[in-house]
């Protein structure tokens, strides 16, 4: 190596430089960190040539990129839509003389809009269905709260017992709904398509109910058929739940226009 004080060749070993004296100790730790750091950089831009020099792993980074961003609109999009619907039909039957229909359309706008988000988006997405059923039902209750307040007539006044009930049976009912319209949008993508059996999720609880009914583990035709049967009953509860939810928010709601 060389000195790192005058650039004369010396042994790598020396602790003392023989031209000019120098102590060599104090640098050598830093020089080796150098070194270390130049390698490593050194790796890296192969690496970083080597996918520059592939198409295929460029357009399978671009593909995954546009996956991700296509995956948020297709919840995205109807979720607003939703609290869109939900807000401006609750401001109409605030205002108007009419019948409750549009305080209907109001509390069921989720079940549509995740119909259109299950058949829109591929595969089966239970946990976001879920979260975005309930922020469509929070941000919903939060729009016809300020229609509540801000058009006429302004005679009835909410407690903060009535606030909380409402924004209960909203974010309950939108969640149910949502997941309800997403779920029957899977089984019809599913029938459509062809696609693959069960999820994951509906196997997950298969074996579980399995064994609790017997100890022994299951067969992979058993765990099938009952995943199959759950993806099959999950909308009806979610739908029966939602119909709970939403009788308890019209009725609420319809009592105090």
């Amino acid at each position: 190596m060389r000195c790192f004080y005058c650039a004369e060749e010396i042994q790598d070993e020396a602790l003392v430089c023989r031209y000019c004296g120098r102590d060599l100790n104090f640098m050598r730790p830093f020089i080796v960190r150098i070194a270390a750091v130049e390698s490593r950089i050194s790796e890296l831009e192969r690496c970083v040539d080597a996918i520059r020099a592939s198409p295929e792993t460029v357009h399978a980074m671009s593909s995954a990129a546009s996956s991700r961003t296509s995956s948020r609109v297709r919840i995205v999009v109807p979720t607003v839509v939703a609290v869109i619907i939900g807000v401006a039909s609750y401001a109409f039957f605030k205002i108007s003389d009419g019948g409750p229909w549009s305080l209907i359309v109001s509390i069921v706008a989720p079940l549509p809009c995740g119909l259109w988000s299950g058949l829109w988006w591929r595969g089966k997405h239970v946990r976001a269905y879920a979260i975005a059923g309930a922020t469509a039902g929070i941000l919903q209750y939060v729009g016809s709260l300020l229609a509540y307040y801000l058009t006429p007539p302004r005679g009835f006044h909410l407690s903060m017992t009535e606030v909380a009930l409402f924004g209960t049976l909203y974010a309950v009912g939108g969640l149910l709904l949502f997941v309800t319209g997403a779920l029957l949008g899977d089984l019809l993508e599913r029938r459509f398509t062809a696609e693959e059996g069960p999820s994951s999720g509906a196997q997950s609880i298969a074996k579980s109910i399995l064994r609790r009914i017997d100890r022994r583990p299951a067969s992979e035709t058993a765990v099938k058929r009952v995943a199959e049967f759950v993806t099959a009953v999950a909308p009806i509860l979610t739908f029966i739940g939602s119909l709970v939810a939403a009788y308890l928010t019209y009725q609420a709601a319809i009592m105090k226009k």
